[in-house]
């Protein structure tokens, strides 16, 4: 008898899923001195592989996909059959005859297994016909001996605490969950009602399955710490790619027309010419009305004469203004029968001595010095070596006297300080 290996798969290549063949044969037949019967020999299939001994000749293969009947299969078994493929190239050459009774057989088997399901069928209601009968008669028997009906939704009865319910036969309630009925509490169990606002709580955040509800906080802190990097959008990572980045530069060939406007501008640091700015006043080294004022080749400039404090004046007007000045601020005299010559300009005292030592006199008040001053005057004679200390006071008294006390002597030069006035 050959031993037969089958894999049975769809037109997709995937393994059929069939639970088992039914294997017979078309009709009785001998074989080496036993009697081959028509019944189904059932062989296991799993994953679409199977492997039997089967007797050489025809045989019928129905596929039962977990009690549904397939279409059924001509294979006939010859010497050297190894596969079940094999078997089904060979029922290929099955005679009409063979191929009729084969149909037929598959026909009464298909009509039995019909037959077969409808009395098991029949015998499962009758079995749940028999149990609902017995659990009607088992309540009718408790009502009677207890005397009061069931409740109904509209009458009040006999009620049951049990399951979901708590409290009392006149007052059942339903269990809840949590500290009140509208808060889902961790690993408590019951019914939850929402508020009148159609709000559920959830009062424990620990409830962490895939399938338990949340709530809001907990969500809306996973939402705030959750990232996507761009390669995890569609699309994000190719619509950057031809974006520039947020710090860049760009020569002025791609930004248009910039070459061309710049063209026609100045540089940073640039110059002009005179001829270059328009409106330019005339110049000239002199001053004049709208003109500008340029040097001469020696660095001069000429100037009209001024007329305030703040007027740039020429040559010719401060020397005018000095010799005005001076006119008014010089002081000429004679002192003390012509030993003393003194002059005043301004602040400025000059005075011409030929004087002997001793007390000279007193100096009018235009000749005061601003403090005491000491002069020193050499003696007129070249035989006396000798020099005299000059001595005014701040209030203009002079005074003579020398080293060696010689008194003879004439002592001349000039001196020069400051006034008081």
């Amino acid at each position: 008898m050959p031993t037969i290996t089958g894999d049975l798969r769809l037109i997709t290549n995937q393994p059929a899923a069939v639970t088992a063949l039914q294997i017979h044969a078309p009709e009785a037949r001998t074989s080496a001195g036993i009697v081959i019967l028509p019944a189904p020999a059932i062989v296991p299939v799993t994953g679409g592989k199977f492997t039997a001994d089967i007797e050489l000749g025809a045989a019928v293969c129905i596929p039962d996909y977990s009690g549904v009947l397939g279409e059924p299969i001509h294979i006939a078994i010859r010497p050297g059959t190894a596969t079940f493929a094999e078997a089904l190239e060979n029922g290929r050459d099955l005679t009409p005859d063979e191929r009729d009774r084969v149909v037929e057989l598959y026909q009464k088997m298909v009509a039995a297994g019909g037959a077969a399901k409808a009395a098991v069928a029949k015998a499962e209601q009758s079995a749940t016909q028999a149990a609902q009968a017995a659990a009607a008669a088992k309540e009718s028997a408790s009502h009677a001996a207890s005397g009061v009906s069931p409740a109904t939704a509209t009458v009040q009865g006999k009620i049951q605490l049990a399951g979901d319910l708590t409290g009392t036969a006149d007052s059942p309630r339903i269990v809840t969950a949590g500290v009140n009925g509208y808060s889902v509490a961790h690993r408590s169990q019951g019914f939850v009602k929402t508020q009148p606002n159609g709000v559920l709580t959830i009062a424990d955040d620990t409830i962490r399955d895939d399938a338990a509800a949340v709530h809001k906080g907990y969500v809306d802190a996973r939402i705030s710490r959750h990232t996507h990097t761009t390669d995890q959008i569609k699309g994000l990572d190719t619509a950057l790619a031809g974006k520039a980045a947020a710090s860049h530069t760009h020569p002025t060939s791609q930004i248009t027309g910039l070459d061309n406007a710049l063209a026609g501008k100045a540089a940073t640091s640039h110059t002009h010419t005179k001829a270059d700015i328009t409106d330019l006043p005339a110049t000239s080294v002199e001053v004049a009305n709208n003109t500008l004022v340029v040097r001469d080749y020696s660095g001069r400039v000429k100037t009209s004469t001024p007329y305030s404090d703040e007027d740039a004046v020429n040559m010719e007007t401060y020397r005018y203004m000095f010799e005005t000045q001076l006119s008014r601020t010089l002081i000429k005299q004679e002192l003390f029968d012509g030993k003393i010559s003194a002059r005043k300009i301004g602040k400025i005292v000059i005075l011409n001595t030929a004087i002997r030592p001793g007390t000279i006199g007193k100096l009018p008040y235009p000749f005061w010095p601003e403090d005491a001053v000491l002069f020193l005057i050499p003696a007129a004679s070249s035989s006396v070596q000798t020099l005299g200390r000059f001595f005014i006071s701040k209030q203009g008294d002079t005074s003579l006297s020398t080293y060696n006390g010689a008194t003879g002597d004439v002592f001349q030069g000039t001196v020069t300080y400051l006034s008081s006035n």
